[in-house]
């Protein structure tokens, strides 16, 4: 033993592979699978269909940069960087910066059901690990039996925690917010939410007490043959082991599939709640990082027969946090095979689906702390939606007038015809028999006509009234520019029943254009108009490239700077004195 210790120390430093992080650019981009195939890159992402980040020893580097392919380097030492970011989170107020450990995890699990006893409930195990540690979730609800579930999970993979954050956070989210706004009282009536925060449990807790960089991604199951861990988000077993781009048979690659199908008990949970619930019907499996919205079918290149619902639940969730959707062969550039999304949605093995996807938060690191309640911001509306679309859900969209002067805008004294567009956010479902009752409690508006009956709306149809509007008459003394604000009542069969609400403006047709009421309607003082330069009553203006001129006042991602307006600008009765700007662009 001494013996081999003193040939280890007397051995050159440059006789170890060191890992890199970097990005190897093929020629051409078919040649883009042969790299998925190569179990020795730990693959992070893919752009523009040929450059490859990963993580790769120096020496497979070597081998691609002889083979032709440009390779930059990230970080010449990415262990050391992560030491060096885990010592930095260590070091802080929490055991693992801004990320829930397993520990915190459980405790905030169990505050959560202190807090709301009667929506959120105790956490149960839904299976124990190789190491003995339970796999706990939670329920939130307070929707009788037979209402459709939506399933939120966290760190299928180890270095990924902040799935963990997304599912605790929007569990407190819904139930701070029970009882006071409309939506989430809705979905809780009326949906079954379910949260597994942290999936790979052995995986997470050796990320956080134990590895020194963090960089864990498999679970922590021992192979038997000197190496740890398979990947759980390959070892579901629909379509499981594939192909070997997709999922790796090799023990130590980072994308070990495991011995069998379905062979890892965290993997067994999630199918186990699944099944026995039978109510799901929309999961968010959450995965770190690219900012991608990724689709089944991840086994091949194409989409499952309910495509076009899908897409446009995409289309629209993305349309909140700007992430690119698809599939993974579409955003990452390659198929994966046995994965927790196209499990849920196969009805090869089972009587249901659900549709699952995953979001890949995050611009550039699997652990961004600096970013947590940014990221938990960005996502919170496409959670929203996903619950949305486990069932039937009518949203008031937009209007259209017509009649009255012909000018397609609700003019005082005059009676015209509204029509509203409802859309159902189902992603499967159809809502049969919609109907919809308007009121309004503006003192300026009569509703002469308040019901009208759409028939049935499919999955993620909209509909507009137009053979059967609503009847309005606005009063002569209502000013041009004002608001009128109006409410929906949505019914359909099986009892549903929800409310929305809507607004049209006075005299107003052009919806590019938005006047100010608080302002003289003969001679305004400002303007408020969209950048699509189709305002076709504003004033002649044009955009002003304002980068390299004036003074800097904002420094780097996400910082905001408040400053005074030389007047007090009035809108809709409420007077602004200051102007805070984000560097990320909002203002």
């Amino acid at each position: 033993m001494l013996a081999l210790v003193l040939s280890l120390l007397l051995v050159s430093p440059g006789a170890f592979a060191v890992v890199q992080r970097v990005v190897i650019s093929v020629p051409q981009p078919q040649q883009l699978r042969a790299l998925a195939a190569d179990g020795r890159l730990d693959i992070l992402r893919v752009t523009r269909g040929r450059d490859v980040e990963c993580f790769a020893d120096d020496k497979v580097v070597a081998e691609y940069q002889a083979q032709g392919c440009a390779v930059t380097v990230k970080l010449a030492d990415a262990p050391a960087y992560y030491r060096q970011l885990m010592a930095r989170m260590r070091g802080g107020k929490y055991a693992f910066g801004p990320y829930y450990t397993y520990p915190v995890a459980n405790q905030k699990m169990d505050s959560l059901h202190l807090l709301y006893p009667s929506l959120v409930a105790a956490k149960e195990s839904l299976g124990v690990t190789r190491l003995g540690k339970k796999i706990y979730g939670f329920s939130l609800t307070a929707a009788a039996a037979g209402k459709p579930g939506v399933l939120y999970t966290g760190q299928h993979h180890a270095r990924e925690p902040f799935g963990c954050n997304n599912a605790i956070e929007f569990a407190r989210y819904l139930g701070q917010h029970y009882g006071t706004d409309s939506l989430v009282t809705f979905l809780v009536n009326n949906r079954q939410f379910w949260f597994i925060p942290i999936v790979n449990v052995d995986g997470s807790i050796y990320n956080s007490d134990t590895s020194a960089d963090g960089m864990w991604r498999k679970n922590r199951r021992n192979n038997g043959d000197g190496t740890i861990g398979v990947d759980l988000n390959r070892n579901y077993p629909y379509r499981w082991g594939y192909d070997n781009v997709g999922s790796s048979p090799t023990s130590s690659d980072e994308t070990y599939r495991g011995p069998s199908a379905g062979s890892e008990p965290e993997v067994q949970a999630e199918m186990n709640l699944m099944a026995s619930k039978g109510f799901f019907r929309t999961a968010l499996n959450y995965h770190t990082y690219s900012n991608l919205w990724v689709l089944p079918w991840s086994w091949s290149d194409s989409y499952p027969a309910d495509s076009a619902a899908i897409v446009d639940l995409a289309i629209e969730a993305t349309s909140y946090n700007g992430f690119t959707w698809g599939t993974p062969s579409q955003t990452v550039g390659y198929t994966v095979n046995g994965d927790a999304n196209d499990w849920s949605l196969q009805t090869e093995s089972k009587a249901w689906k659900c549709l699952g996807m995953t979001p890949e938060v995050g611009g550039s690191d699997f652990y961004e702390p600096d970013s947590v309640q940014l990221e938990l911001a960005s996502n919170l509306i496409p959670n929203l939606l996903v619950a949305e679309a486990a069932g039937v859900y009518l949203d008031a969209r937009t209007t259209a007038i017509s009649g009255g002067n012909g000018n397609s805008a609700l003019d005082p004294g005059e009676t015209a015809n509204l029509a509203l567009t409802l859309k159902n956010e189902a992603v499967f479902d159809t809502a049969r028999n919609v109907s919809t009752t308007i009121s309004s409690a503006d003192p300026y508006v009569t509703i002469n006509t308040p019901t009208a009956a759409y028939g049935d709306l499919t999955n993620r149809q909209a509909k507009a009234n137009g053979g059967t509007p609503f009847v309005v008459t606005l009063d002569a003394g209502c000013p041009v520019g004002h608001r009128v604000l109006f409410w929906a009542r949505i019914t359909a069969d099986s009892g549903y029943v929800s409310s929305d609400s809507f607004s049209v403006t006075a005299g107003v047709g052009d919806l590019h254009y938005q006047p100010t009421p608080d302002n003289s309607a003969g001679s305004p003082l400002y303007y408020a108009v969209e950048d699509s330069d189709a305002a076709s009553r504003a004033p002649a203006y044009s955009w002003a490239e304002i980068r390299g001129i004036g003074t800097r006042l904002l420094g780097g991602d996400d910082s905001t700077k408040t400053v005074t307006l030389p007047f007090t600008f009035r809108w809709y009765g409420t007077g602004y004195t200051t102007l805070s700007a984000c560097s990320n662009g909002w203002i």
